[in-house]
């Protein structure tokens, strides 16, 4: 029997096992629809990350396109792409929430800092590169490579694709061995080709219900009004919508730090920021909380993730917030402060327990 080494170990940690939610037939047809849709997965994700993912040009037209590959591998909850794999279709219904809460805790993880992490840096990148470029004759240009690490068990890599190599975090802690790996993911890269995304359309969704019955008015100046318009709960977090009203200031160009990480670093997009100067935070009633004075940059945090995302490009009059974990039951408090403007303490206090999915 052929091994697909594509195939990563089980999932770090704390695993909800979902056998007794499905029945046999449907779990082992499941079984067989997941490998096909893993495959989808690192071939498009890879792609994106090397990038040789066919995207447009325009920044607008690439988040639409990019979004709408998103959507086709994941759809929650219409879970429309699965129309032809019915019973992994049930089984992602039945694990999502316990898989979000799986995520929630790895990202807190990697936000406290016990998250293992990569050992190499750009030196050593540049070392391989180097050495390649020496070895091979080749243009630096030519050498790409990715690497997407997993959360899963034990030291496992795999070449899934020209110059995408994908690993177990256990193995970026062994720098000779990791180095190897890297370096053979950049000499695949070579013959890596341009990925062609499915031709898709972007679902449009209306925007899910608010905790809020309405909007709560946080500042009121002859100048400026700041409301706080919207406060959406999911599984493992929730989104919080900041409104503006009044003077516009003076345009400042940022990176979309958007909730879909679309882009690298070394092309970031720009749009005009009028939140420019913005500080935010959010006290929970068990002592937790978070300040974040740039929102460009918010840095590691604490056990409270807050972080901005971006939603529609002409809807520049809204700051959007993604917050994670759910506040826990008791007074929280939304805290917001704008020198540019004369803010220096502006927020409203929320009931905890009411900040839960529909």
């Amino acid at each position: 029997m052929t091994v697909d080494h594509s195939i990563p170990p089980r999932l770090l940690g704390t695993v909800v096992d979902h056998r007794d939610d499905l029945t046999a037939q449907i779990r082992q047809s499941a079984g067989e629809q997941w490998m096909a849709w893993w495959q989808t997965i690192i071939a498009l994700v890879g792609a994106q990350e090397l990038g040789t993912l066919q995207l447009p040009s325009e920044p607008f037209e690439r988040l639409e396109a990019m979004t709408a590959v998103h959507e086709s591998l994941l759809d929650w909850p219409e879970l429309d792409g699965f129309g032809d794999r019915p019973a992994l279709r049930e089984a992602v219904r039945v694990s999502y929430e316990d898989a979000t809460r799986w995520l929630s805790q790895r990202a807190r993880g990697a936000v406290r800092g016990r998250r293992m992490r990569a050992t190499y840096d750009g030196a050593t990148l540049g070392s391989i590169v180097r050495a390649l470029v020496e070895r091979l004759g080749v243009e630096p240009g030519r050498l790409r490579a990715a690497v997407l690490v997993v959360g899963v068990e034990g030291d496992w890599s795999s070449l899934v694709a020209p110059g995408v190599l994908v690993c177990s975090e256990s193995v970026t802690v062994a720098p000779a061995r990791f180095a190897a790996l890297v370096e053979s993911a950049f000499v695949s890269g070579l013959d890596a080709i341009e990925v062609r995304p499915p031709t898709l359309g972007r679902t449009r969704r209306p925007l899910p219900a608010s905790a809020l019955r309405e909007s709560l008015v946080l500042w009121s100046a002859a100048e400026i009004e700041l409301v706080c318009e919207r406060i959406i709960a999911y599984s493992d977090g929730f989104e919080i919508e900041l409104r503006r009203r009044g003077a516009t200031p003076p345009p400042a160009a940022v990176p979309k730090d958007g909730a879909h990480h679309l882009e690298g670093p070394n092309e970031p997009s720009k749009r005009t920021d009028n939140f420019a100067g913005i500080e935010v935070g959010l006290h929970f009633a068990d002592g937790r909380e978070v300040q974040v004075t740039n929102l460009a940059d918010p840095g590691p945090g604490g056990e409270i993730v807050l972080s901005r995302f971006w939603r529609d490009e002409p809807d520049l009059d809204s700051l959007w917030l993604w917050a994670m974990p759910l506040p826990p039951v008791g007074t929280f408090t939304l805290s917001v402060r704008w020198p540019d403007f004369g803010i220096e303490a502006a927020g409203a206090e929320f009931e905890g327990g009411l900040v839960r999915p529909a």
